[in-house]
C-alpha cells in the first residue's frame, strides 16, 4: 500500500477505483430498496427450511429453538407437547394419548406410533348404560369423572419416539425445561383457555383438584389475562424429564392416577397399576392411498381418521371439484355426500384391529370406492343415520418439517374440553375421558351383531404391532385423529392435522381439496369455510349462510342443514419449492396458534 501511494498518479487512480466501486455500491443498495419496495420483503430473505405450526405461539417457538440446537421433528414434538399441556391443559397433555406419524429422510421410511388410550381390565360392554339399558347422557354424564378415564399413553409414546427416532442430539431431561418454567412462573390465561374454563366450569367444580387448578378461590372461573401458576404440573414434569416414563407407568405418578380414578368425586373407575405398567405404544403400518397422482400417509385403526379420509378422495375423484365453485351448492351436495358415505362405512367396519377383523385395505381401495361411488350419480341426498354430533375443539396437534426432511404429524388429546374434567391430586394434569369414544351401545342395531367398537376389559395379542411380537394389549377406542403426510414425485409435500372430535377427518380433508383441487395456499386451504358430514346433516361454518340461494338449493335437494360456529384448529407445514426445500406453514385462523420457521 506504501509504494502505491508513493506515486501520485497512482494515488488518484486508486481514489477514482475506490470512489466507482462505492458508487456501484450504493447504486446496488439503491436497485435493492427499489426492488424489495415492489417485489416485497420476502426478495431478499433466507429461504425457511424449518417450520413448525403448533397450537400456542409459545409452543411452536420451544419447538424452534429445539430445531436451532441441533434437534429434529421428534425431538421438537415432544418440547412442543409439553408447553402445550401447560398453556392449552384443556386440549391436549400427560393425562391422554396420540397418534404420531414420522418420516425419516434418510431410512425413507414412515412409521406410525399409537399412543392411543387403552380401556381398563374392568371395563364391560355395559359400562355406559343406564340402569334402562339406554345410553347415558353424553353430556355431563358419561364423560365426567373416574369411569371415563382410559389407561394414558401420551408419556410412553413421546419416550419411544425419543429412543427411537430421536436426533440423538439432545437429551430427554433438556426438552421439558420450557414447559416446567411456564408451569412454575406461570403465565396469562389465553382469550380460548379463558373460554374453556367458562365453559366447563360446573364439571371443574366436581373435582378439589381441578377447584385449585383453574378456579379462583372464590369458585369463579380465571379470566383472560389472570396469570396461571401450576406448581404440581411443574413437579410432575420435573419428574419425567429427570426419570424418563418409569414413574408414569411404574412409580408415583401411576399410584396417584390410580387413586384418582378409583376414588373419584364423581363416576368412580377401576384401574390397576397392572394396567398402567403393562401399557405400550405400537408401531403401526401407516394406511395409504393415492389421489390425483399424490400419495397419501395417514394414522392407521384403532383411529379412523385415515381410512375414512382415503375412501373419502377415491370417492371425490373421479369428479371434477376444480370445474366448481367452491360455493356451489352442487359443490357442497357433492363433497357432503361422499363424507356421508365414507362415514357411514366407520361406523359400520371400522375399530381395534386387534379385537376385530378391521377391512382397511378394502376401506381405501379404488374399487371399493367405484362401488360405494355408484350411488353418489343421483343429485339426491342419501339415507342416512343419526351421528353423534360431538365435536369440539380440543385435541392439539402438531405439524413439523426440517432441512434434512424429516416430517412429523402428531395429533394428541384428552378427548373432551378438560377430558373428564378431573385433574389428579399433587400432579396437577388433567385425566382424559378416552372410554367414552368407545360405542356406548354394544350391539349394532341394524344386524344385533357385536359393536367393533364396543367396551371390552379384555387383554389380547397385539396382532397388528410391528414390534411387539407376542405381546398382548387392552382395547382401544375409535378414533378421529388424522396426522396425515402427503407426498408429491415421491418425496414430501404436506403435513397437516387437526383437533375437533368425528370432525377432524372432514377438517384434513376441506384442507387437502382446498389445496389440490382448488390450488390455494396454506393460509387460505385453512382459513376458508368448512363442509362436513357425518353420516346425517351437512354442517356448514357460518360465513357460508352470506347467500340464501345456496341453502334454499340444499334445502330443496333434500339436505338438513346445521350452521356451525367455526370449528377445528389445523396445523399445516408445506414443502413450496421441492428444489430448494423451501418451506410455508399456516396455523388455523380459528386458533391461537402460530406457524414458524427460519
Amino acid at each position: 500500500m506504501t509504494a502505491i501511494f508513493s506515486s501520485p498518479r497512482l494515488a488518484a487512480l486508486y481514489l477514482r477505483i475506490s470512489t466507482f466501486r462505492t458508487d456501484l455500491f450504493v447504486l446496488y443498495l439503491g436497485i435493492a430498496f427499489l426492488a424489495s419496495c415492489a417485489l416485497g420483503p420476502d426478495l431478499f430473505a433466507q429461504e425457511t427450511k424449518n417450520m413448525i405450526a403448533s397450537a400456542d405461539p409459545a409452543a411452536t417457538e420451544t419447538g424452534i429453538q429445539i430445531l436451532k440446537r441441533g434437534g429434529n421433528p421428534v425431538d421438537a414434538a415432544i418440547a412442543v407437547q409439553a408447553v402445550l399441556n401447560v398453556v392449552e391443559p384443556q386440549s391436549s397433555g400427560i393425562g391422554g394419548g396420540c397418534f404420531l406419524l414420522f418420516y425419516d429422510a434418510r431410512t425413507k421410511q414412515i412409521i406410525a406410533l399409537d399412543g392411543r388410550e387403552e380401556a381398563p381390565r374392568s371395563a364391560r360392554p355395559e359400562l355406559f348404560l343406564g340402569k334402562d339399558g339406554s345410553p347415558v347422557p353424553f353430556y355431563p354424564d358419561r364423560i365426567t369423572g373416574g369411569k371415563a378415564v382410559g389407561v394414558p399413553g401420551c408419556v410412553k409414546a413421546l419416550y419411544k419416539a425419543w429412543r427411537l427416532y430421536g436426533s440423538g442430539k439432545i437429551a430427554w431431561r433438556d426438552l421439558w425445561g420450557p414447559a416446567i418454567e411456564l408451569a412454575e412462573n406461570g403465565f396469562p390465561v389465553s382469550a380460548r383457555l379463558a373460554e374453556a374454563i367458562q365453559g366447563e366450569k360446573d364439571r371443574l367444580k366436581l373435582f378439589a383438584a381441578s377447584r385449585e387448578a383453574f378456579l379462583n378461590p372464590d369458585g369463579t372461573p380465571k379470566e383472560k389475562g389472570a396469570l396461571l401458576i401450576q406448581k404440581d404440573l411443574a413437579k410432575t414434569l420435573r419428574l419425567l424429564a429427570k426419570k424418563g416414563e418409569k414413574p408414569f407407568y411404574e412409580g408415583p405418578i401411576a399410584k396417584d392416577i390410580v387413586g384418582a380414578v378409583n376414588h373419584s368425586e364423581v363416576n368412580p373407575g377401576q384401574m390397576e397399576m397392572k394396567d398402567l405398567s403393562e401399557y405400550e405404544a405400537p408401531l403401526r403400518r401407516p394406511v395409504s392411498g393415492t389421489y390425483r397422482g399424490f400419495t397419501l400417509y395417514s394414522m392407521p385403526p384403532p383411529s379412523s381418521g385415515g381410512a375414512v379420509l382415503i375412501e373419502a378422495l377415491n370417492l371425490l375423484e373421479p369428479f371434477d371439484p376444480a370445474g366448481m365453485k367452491r360455493k356451489d351448492p352442487e359443490f357442497i351436495h357433492l363433497f357432503s355426500e361422499i363424507q356421508r358415505l365414507s362415514f357411514l362405512d366407520r361406523g359400520r367396519f371400522l375399530g381395534d384391529p386387534d379385537f376385530s377383523e378391521v377391512p382397511v385395505g378394502k376401506l381405501v381401495s379404488k374399487d371399493f370406492a367405484a362401488e360405494r361411488g355408484s350411488e353418489l350419480a343421483s343429485s339426491q341426498v342419501l339415507k342416512g343415520i343419526s351421528p353423534d354430533k360431538h365435536g369440539n375443539t380440543t385435541t392439539s396437534h402438531i405439524s413439523i418439517i426440517d432441512e434434512e426432511g424429516n416430517v412429523l404429524s402428531m395429533t394428541t388429546t384428552i378427548e373432551h374440553i378438560f377430558g373428564c374434567a378431573m385433574v389428579v391430586p399433587g400432579r396437577g394434569f388433567v385425566l382424559n375421558n378416552e372410554l367414552t369414544d368407545f360405542d356406548a351401545l354394544p350391539y349394532l342395531s341394524d344386524t344385533g351383531e357385536p359393536a367393533p367398537n364396543r367396551v371390552e376389559g379384555a387383554r389380547k395379542p397385539r396382532k397388528t404391532s410391528l414390534d411387539l411380537p407376542g405381546s398382548i394389549g387392552g382395547k382401544r377406542p375409535l378414533s378421529s385423529m388424522t396426522p396425515t403426510m402427503v407426498f408429491k414425485n415421491g418425496k414430501p409435500w404436506i403435513c397437516v392435522g387437526s383437533p375437533g372430535g368425528t370432525q377432524i377427518i372432514g377438517i384434513v380433508l376441506n384442507a387437502l381439496v382446498n389445496l389440490i383441487d382448488f390450488g390455494m395456499t396454506p393460509e387460505e386451504a385453512l382459513g376458508s369455510p368448512r363442509i362436513i358430514n357425518r353420516t346425517g346433516p351437512v354442517e356448514i361454518e357460518m360465513s357460508f349462510f352470506d347467500d340464501p340461494a345456496v341453502t334454499d338449493r340444499l334445502e330443496r335437494m333434500g339436505h338438513e342443514i346445521i350452521m356451525r360456529k367455526p370449528f377445528g384448529n389445523a396445523q399445516l407445514v408445506m414443502v413450496r419449492n421441492a428444489q430448494t426445500g423451501e418451506l410455508e406453514g399456516a396455523s388455523d385462523p380459528r386458533g391461537e396458534g402460530k406457524a414458524e420457521g427460519f
